[in-house]
This record gives structure tokens, C-alpha cells and sequence, in this order.
């Protein structure tokens, strides 16, 4: 009888502590997530000199529509919207302006054509 006693004890004890160390992982997986990025819209002018210039050169033919100056706890970055045409592409830039990455948005359309069902029947 004290055998099972101590069995079920230590099997209590080991899925208490298994139970334990999941809830530590999920605070910490739910606290890093908390953090967000905050977004504020700059003027175009107020872009850094090396993002005005490297967008002049590399997408010289693009339109800067807006920007944002983004704060992700602390750290500094950029956000550059731009057009051509019926392309937007997003740019981004690190606080010193140098070039992160790009992003490609879908373009916009203007009406939805969907073919419809012919109302034809064929007869034999």
C-alpha cells in the first residue's frame, strides 16, 4: 500500500512541475507579443535625407504618397508609401535610412467582373 501511496505521489509531483513550466512558456510567448509597433504619419519632407535620396534613385519613376515614422519599443524606423501606376509598393528604412525591405500591395480595383452564366440552352 505505501508503494502505491509513493508512485501516485511522484507521478503527482512530476505533472505539477510539467504544468508548471508550460504556463512560464506561455507568459512569456504572451508578453513578448504585447509589445506593439507604434505608427505615426510624418510629412514626406520629414523623411531622413538618405531615404529621399535612395527613393529618388532606386524608384526614381515611383510617387511617395505618405510615410510613417514607426517606434517598436524603441527602435526606430521608416515606412514609405509609394505608387506606379496601378503598383504600390511599401519601403522601409532602418532610422539611419538605410533600406530594409520592400513590400508589394495588391493593386486597387476600381469595379469586380464576374462573368455571368449564359442563358443559353441547347436543343438537340
Amino acid at each position: 500500500m505505501k508503494k502505491i501511496i509513493l508512485v501516485f505521489m511522484v507521478g503527482l509531483a512530476v505533472s505539477l512541475s510539467a504544468q508548471a513550466q508550460k504556463t512560464k512558456t506561455a507568459s512569456k510567448t504572451q508578453t513578448k507579443t504585447k509589445a506593439k509597433t507604434k505608427k505615426t504619419a510624418i510629412k514626406v519632407t520629414d523623411l531622413p535625407k538618405a531615404i529621399t535620396e535612395n527613393v529618388a534613385k532606386d524608384y526614381a519613376d515611383y510617387k511617395i504618397l505618405k510615410a510613417n515614422k514607426c517606434d517598436d519599443s524603441g527602435v526606430i524606423s521608416y515606412q514609405v508609401c509609394t505608387a506606379k501606376g496601378s503598383s504600390n509598393v511599401d519601403l522601409y528604412y532602418d532610422k539611419d535610412g538605410k533600406y530594409l525591405r520592400k513590400a508589394f500591395l495588391p493593386a486597387k480595383t476600381t469595379k469586380s467582373t464576374k462573368s455571368k452564366p449564359s442563358s443559353k440552352t441547347s436543343t438537340k
